[in-house]
């Protein structure tokens, strides 16, 4: 009790004790004095390690400069210390901030290093965590193979280490690659794996990871009920995350399972949950084009290619931002500018990764094409896109898809076989997908009545 020494490293454990276990708020506090201990005692390696704890539970908390300031500072002073693992950790660290804000080069820069400095001393579970991340990188970037491969294999040698942790996320991120593949079923298995896993560690930051895929993965096979259900779930599970980065989260997965199924409830929910923009960037450029898509199926196209212009301004160069530039091609259609959504979705074909983004651009092209005059190519553009959504097994994209392909073609026979393919594809599961039926009107505009 009289070491000043001892005192100062039996803070740091506890502060890292109480940020694992998710109260970050007394986490700050007690690193902060640890940080304070350590500085007295000029102890570079303890205040190195205080300071990257102290980072880690800042960017938990959203409180991102303070968190890169942090362990930017450790990852200087383990470098002085010439402290190879201590620089590694802090690289990948700053990493995970970088990958938080959206800066994924710089990410997969300081995670190649960091993997280097890892197998440089021979520290496999650090290079299999670095390498990890990276997965995700590869993920958020588009590469869905590359990510696959490397999950795959991180998932394997963390088994083989006995990291249980670090195996879930590696299955979430599998689960997610499924979700966005048109794999629901594979999403849905994988999320329950890793669900499973995080709920015998006790831990509810990962339970929050687990669960989006799934319920999302739910919703897409149709299982709307389901996936409605397991959000309440999930919200009572976020009251014991104190990670303010994550406060969001589950009104997020509310309401993106809402406008997903076109539910007459979403504009509600998004406007009762989105319409409060202030907070990071990295979660506005989402919030937006969530925000935009509700407005669109609510009818309201103004507002909604406001927020989507917006959330292209904002937009972080990948993620959300293909699905935000086929959001608004879709609004430009539904205001009767289709040669501008033209121009949109022909500079956007090239960025388009996820199996949704690929849908619905398929689908404000078909509209803007009809809209134009182009019937041929309109009829060309939705059969292809019938073809690819079949080739999924995302059962509601395939009715919704249907329901766009009714709108299109109209009181025709292949518009009323289409229309009662739809009915009979959401019979099971219930659904009633309104928004969407109110969108595809708004971008057929007065095409039927012409014809």
């Amino acid at each position: 009790l009289d070491d000043p020494r001892a005192i100062a490293s039996a803070t740091t454990i506890l502060g890292d004790v109480q940020y694992k276990e998710g109260d970050l708020v007394t986490a700050t506090e007690t690193l902060d004095r640890a940080v304070g201990l350590w500085r007295d005692l000029g102890d570079t390696y303890g205040l190195a390690e205080a300071l990257r704890f102290a980072g880690m539970t800042s960017l938990f908390r959203g409180r991102m400069a303070d968190a890169g300031a942090s362990i930017e500072e450790a990852l200087a002073l383990f470098r002085s210390a010439h402290d190879l693992r201590g620089e590694a950790w802090a690289l990948q660290n700053l990493a995970w901030l970088s990958f938080i804000e959206g800066e994924y080069a710089t990410a997969e820069k300081r995670l190649t290093i960091s993997a280097e400095k890892f197998a440089e001393i021979g520290d496999w579970g650090g290079v299999s965590w670095a390498l990890g991340l990276l997965a995700w990188v590869r993920f958020t970037q588009g590469h869905l193979e590359e990510a696959r491969e490397l999950a795959v294999r991180m998932e394997q040698e963390a088994r083989e280490l006995g990291n249980r942790w670090a195996g879930a996320m590696m299955n979430v991120l599998l689960a997610n690659i499924g979700l966005w593949s048109g794999d629901p079923e594979t999403a849905i298995h994988q999320a329950r794996a890793a669900l499973e896993v995080f709920r015998g560690l006790a831990d509810p930051w990962g339970e929050l990871q687990a669960m989006a895929p799934l319920i999302l993965g739910l919703t897409v096979s149709g299982e709307y009920a389901q996936s409605q259900a397991l959000v309440d779930e999930i919200e009572t599970v976020g009251f014991a995350v104190l990670d303010e980065t994550m406060s969001r989260f589950p009104l997020m997965v509310r309401v993106s399972i809402a406008i997903m199924a076109g539910d007459a409830q979403a504009y509600q929910l998004a406007r009762e949950h989105l319409g409060d923009l202030a907070g990071q960037r990295f979660v506005n450029d989402e919030q937006r084009m969530l925000l935009g898509l509700a407005c669109l199926q609510h009818g309201d196209v103004g507002d909604a290619i406001t927020l989507l212009e917006r959330a292209r301004e904002i937009a972080l160069g990948a993620g959300s931002d293909a699905a935000t530039n086929v959001a608004y091609a879709m609004a430009l259609v539904a205001a009767g500018r289709s040669e501008e959504a033209l121009l949109v979705c022909a500079e956007t074909e090239d960025s388009l990764v996820t199996y949704v983004d690929r849908l619905r651009h398929a689908l404000a092209r078909a509209f803007a094409l009809a809209r134009t005059g182009d019937i041929a190519g309109a009829d060309e553009e939705m059969t292809n896109a019938l073809t690819a959504i079949d080739a999924t097994s995302a059962r509601l994209d395939q009715a919704v898809t249907r329901l766009a392909a009714a709108a299109l073609w109209g009181s025709s026979a292949r518009g009323e076989a289409a229309a009662a393919e739809a009915l009979n594809l959401l019979h099971r599961s219930a659904l009633a997908p309104a928004g969407w039926e109110r969108l595809f009107r708004l971008m057929a505009g007065d095409l039927n009545r012409r014809s």
